[in-house]
């Protein structure tokens, strides 16, 4: 006797475990997905770094709102636990009546192991004008901060070293030098140069120094 299965509208009764996930939208917007499958995960170290930096690459599955604009590249996923990645590949299965995306965790594949509060500094109207405050942007941003140079100042006596580091953030801000970077234990960084993310697998950098 044949088994007669609906796959339309019954993907989540024929799966093993589902979660909801929120698709938030490249160019706005956010998508609501009531079952999605966690299908596969796959973890590997791209580059020597002792592990410390890992990509690690979901595929999901799952049934889209009927009339809503398909997933699409650079899309985020955002799962029952908050973690968010984005969408790098994405088809659709199943005798077209369901999707499965490839989305990379962009916070583990960067080594975003630090929170960061992003500020903009507010000025007065005096000549020279001067920093009064700063203004509370995003209050946690995912970030990895680490050593880029330093640059012996031969001017002092002794010589000083002035020190710049590179900061990766998980973050749609465009940032420049009115911006500074604070860390859980009040270590400010003000922004010197930013270079957005050009490709959806990257993420923005910002090369800052210590306050």
């Amino acid at each position: 006797m044949p088994i007669d299965i609906d796959f339309v509208g019954d993907f989540s009764q024929v799966v093993d475990i589902t979660v909801p996930v929120t698709f938030k939208r490249r160019r706005g917007g956010m998508v609501a997905v009531a079952n999605a499958w966690r299908f596969e995960t796959a973890t590997i170290e791209p580059e020597a770094t002792g592990g410390h930096v890992a990509t690690t690459d979901t595929v999901w599955q799952f049934e889209w709102p009927a009339a809503t604009p398909a997933p699409r590249l650079g899309d985020r996923l955002i799962d029952e636990v908050g973690a968010c990645s984005v969408i790098r590949r994405v088809e659709l299965a199943g005798g077209n009546t369901r999707w499965r995306v490839t989305a990379r965790n962009l916070s583990i594949a960067f080594g975003l192991d630090n929170r960061v509060a992003v500020e903009l500094a507010e000025w007065d109207d005096g000549v020279p004008a001067s920093i009064t405050g700063w203004q509370l942007v995003d209050p946690v941003v995912a970030a990895h901060i680490q050593p880029q140079s330093s640059v012996a100042n031969l001017s002092e006596s002794p010589p000083t070293h002035e020190q710049t580091f590179r900061a990766t953030l998980d973050t749609e801000l465009a940032l420049d030098g009115n911006y500074r970077l604070v860390t859980a234990d009040g270590t400010a960084y003000r922004v010197l140069e930013f270079e957005s993310a050009e490709r959806i697998d990257r993420l923005p950098v910002a090369v800052v120094e210590r306050m």
